[in-house]
C-alpha cells in the first residue's frame, strides 16, 4: 500500500484565495467588508446604490478599489 505524502488540499482554500486576489469584489465580499446580510448587499448592488457596481450574467461585481473607498469613509452610499 503507498501512502501519498505530498496530497493536494482541498479546492476550497485555493478558490477562497483566487477570489481574494481578484481586482473585483462580489456580493459576498461586500456583505464582508461591509458588515451587512448578502439580502442587503443584494439590493444595494442591484439598486445601484454601490457606485460602480456592474452585472455580469447573474453576478453583481464591484471594484475592490471602490469597496476599499467606502469602507475607508472616503466614498459614502445612501441606503
Amino acid at each position: 500500500m503507498q501512502t501519498r505524502l505530498n496530497a493536494a488540499p482541498s479546492g476550497g482554500g485555493v478558490i477562497e484565495a483566487k477570489r481574494k486576489a481578484s481586482k473585483m469584489a462580489g456580493v459576498e465580499d461586500v456583505a464582508d467588508e461591509l458588515g451587512i446580510g448578502l439580502n442587503l448587499a443584494y439590493a444595494l448592488m442591484q439598486a445601484g446604490k454601490i457606485p460602480g457596481t456592474m452585472r455580469l450574467g447573474r453576478r453583481y461585481l464591484v471594484s475592490r478599489v471602490t469597496l476599499a473607498k467606502i469602507t475607508n469613509g472616503d466614498m459614502t452610499i445612501t441606503v
